[in-house]
């Protein structure tokens, strides 16, 4: 992920969980402005938040893996060299759903082995 020219605030998340919903939804990503990498469970806002602080380069395409853990609830994201750990208050049953998500901002996504375009 990284984040594209445009868009309010810069941030770029990887979205999952049992349903669309947001209140369902654990996002793993980066808050550019608040220099966070960050597991969120619920909302954006007012949701159980982890994360670490680092300096993000806007530049930068990064690397994000989450791994999960539908039994205890623990949730692993790695983005490059760091690594963020979260348990989950309410982990989903099972994961039907994925996505990408930002808030006021514009984000690019690849999959992997997908050719990516310079900018």
């Amino acid at each position: 992920l990284r984040v594209a020219p445009g868009g309010q605030l810069k941030n770029a998340f990887l979205l999952f969980g049992d349903s669309p919903e947001d209140a369902r939804l654990v996002k793993c990503g980066i808050r550019y402005a608040l220099r966070q990498a960050m597991i969120v469970e619920g909302p954006l806002s007012g949701g159980k938040t982890a994360s670490k602080t680092f300096e993000p380069d806007e530049s930068r395409l990064y690397d994000l893996q989450a791994t999960v853990d539908l039994n205890t609830g623990e949730v692993l994201m790695t983005l490059g060299d760091l690594q963020v750990a979260a348990k989950l208050e309410k982990p989903p049953k099972a994961i039907a759903f994925v996505g990408c998500g930002a808030l006021n901002s514009a984000m690019e996504f690849s999959l992997p082995g997908v050719t990516r375009l310079p900018r």
